[in-house]
């Protein structure tokens, strides 16, 4: 199982919260790996970033970056968002979140409830009563945005 972490990233440019907003999504990444899940922390990109803009001409725009973690989130399984409250005023949470919305990819805002595998039937309407997972989906409490 790969599960994207998405939380606010860029913050106004602010280097303090830029850092905070770093460790904050390692840190999801780290526990969801303990769990045996394969973590995709798209803010490793800052690693893309310093080098780049070492010679002062940084030529990866943010829509580049927006692209990227898009691109990654299309091999992963689920998407843990780590803050629900990044939704809407994140523009790259936002669209991962509506990518995965838009595509049937579960979203989970805690990682006791992401499970070891996504049931072949997730997104099935109405949710079967010979689930696999003995729950249904709805019990996952997956996010439904309007």
């Amino acid at each position: 199982m790969k599960v994207y972490v998405s939380y606010r990233y860029s913050c106004e440019g602010k280097v303090v919260p830029i850092l905070n907003s770093i460790g904050r999504a390692t840190q999801a990444g780290v526990e969801l790996e303990r769990k045996g899940i394969v973590a995709y922390v798209p803010h490793f990109d800052w690693l893309l970033a310093a080098v780049d803009g070492v010679d002062g001409k940084p030529s990866i725009t943010l829509e580049q970056y927006y692209r990227h973690g898009i691109e990654w989130l299309k091999c992963c399984d689920a998407l843990l968002l780590v803050d629900p409250e990044d939704y809407g005023p994140s523009k790259g949470v936002t669209a991962e979140v509506d990518y995965c919305l838009e595509h049937n990819i579960p979203v989970f805002t805690s990682i006791e409830d992401i499970p070891r595998k996504i049931p072949s039937c997730f997104g099935a309407a109405p949710c079967k009563s010979n689930c696999p997972t003995l729950k249904g989906c709805q019990e996952y409490r997956m996010l439904k945005y309007p």
